[in-house]
């Protein structure tokens, strides 16, 4: 049986006005989906359009000296031994030409001590924007450095600089270069109380504790409790954590390994699309806390830059050198010839390799004495 045609032609407008109002169900979420990915669009041009990367405004390298007549060597005993390095030497006399390679630039990080202004943290990373990765070294605390004070460390140059009344940075910048030949182009001296702040914005960081690190020291206001096990910390615990260095049989170069592998963790939670949104808090929080020759635009570019970089990409090292006690201090003595492989292999940004004739560094001789790539400063301060 039929239905009436006014029956039939209701069905058919029915039919209609539903197929309209799921058309409009369906097109209301693609309608926000298409406005959000335009306005992000618009905000990531405008983002690409403010960062900038750095200009390398460093002064060139300092002129050739000349080099030792004999190579300076460590004697076995006292170093981890390295393979010969690959790298062909320059001829005696000369200097490499202060030419960069192409989207390479180097970085000093420098975490600070407020209490006694001492940069006890020391990272030199190599940032290569082309094959998109990051190599860096650290420089131990106690560094020998070629100078005529009474404490002759790396971790007072800063602080030394500040208290004579001049630049703490530039004082700590031009040791580097006397360390490594290089000139670097970005750097950062963050206080803790920032990095304590950056950790917490971002949402702490999930760690795995390899041992119980319980030390106090009141006068500083440092105390660190941690329980072993993997655990997320907070930015006061991530802190603790790589200050920490009192129960390691190697000491601070124990240290030094607990960083690295924090940084290496960290890097890996940090450098994703989620968190983009902290980005502008981060920056703005850099930014208070730390002395740097980067403006919020610069930061905001090596950060895009760290972010196209993988893990495995994210390598870390330390300075080769050892432990000496001199004039009653602790040192940490560089080992030349495996230091200058290191520096062409890891940081070096010039396409030229660097030579003992771009360091001034001091270092221990095969016989015990003391010798330098230049002129060793305080000669007496060796004589015990």
């Amino acid at each position: 049986m039929q239905g009436r045609p006014d029956q039939d032609h209701k069905k058919q407008e029915f039919r209609h006005v539903r197929k309209d109002e799921q058309k409009k169900q369906f097109s209301l979420p693609l309608r926000v989906i298409l406005l959000i990915t335009a306005v992000v669009l618009v905000l990531f041009s405008l983002y690409r359009l403010w960062e900038r990367p750095p200009k390398n405004t460093q002064p060139p390298l300092p002129e050739a000296t000349p080099v030792p007549t004999q190579i300076p060597q460590v004697a076995e005993s006292e170093v981890t031994p390295a393979p010969e390095p690959t790298m062909t030497p320059l001829p005696e006399g000369t200097a490499p030409e202060n030419a960069r390679q192409n989207g390479i630039y180097t970085i000093l990080l420098a975490g600070l001590d407020e209490a006694s202004e001492s940069t006890d943290t020391l990272l030199l990373c190599r940032l290569d924007t082309i094959a998109h990765s990051i190599n860096c070294v650290s420089i131990p605390r106690d560094t020998l450095i070629n100078v005529d004070w009474d404490v002759r460390r790396i971790n007072t140059v800063y602080s030394g600089g500040k208290r004579g009344g001049g630049s703490g940075s530039e004082n700590l910048l031009l040791q580097m270069r006397f360390l490594t030949g290089i000139d670097v182009d970005a750097y950062a001296v963050v206080s803790l109380d920032a990095f304590i702040d950056v950790i917490d914005l971002l949402g702490g960081v999930w760690f795995y504790v390899p041992i119980q690190m319980d030390y106090e020291q009141y006068y500083d206001d440092l105390f660190i409790h941690l329980e072993p096990g993997y655990q997320h910390l907070d930015g006061y615990q991530c802190m603790g954590l790589c200050r920490f260095r009192s129960d390691y049989a190697n000491g601070d170069l124990g240290r030094i390994e607990m960083q690295h592998t924090f940084f290496k963790a960290a890097a890996e939670q940090f450098l994703t699309l989620g968190n983009l949104p902290n980005a502008a808090k981060v920056f703005s929080r850099i930014a208070d806390g730390m002395d740097t020759n980067l403006t919020a635009a610069n930061i905001a570019w090596f950060v895009r830059q760290a972010m196209q970089c993988s893990s495995e990409n994210i390598h870390f090292y330390t300075m080769p050198g050892y432990g000496k006690m001199i004039q009653g201090r602790s040192y940490y003595v560089i080992s030349p010839y495996y230091w200058l492989e290191m520096l062409n292999a890891r940081l070096n940004p010039y396409e030229t390799p660097l030579g003992y004739w771009n360091l001034n560094i001091v270092f221990e001789g095969e016989n015990g004495e003391f010798t330098s790539t230049t002129e060793v400063q305080g000669p007496w301060y060796y004589d015990e």
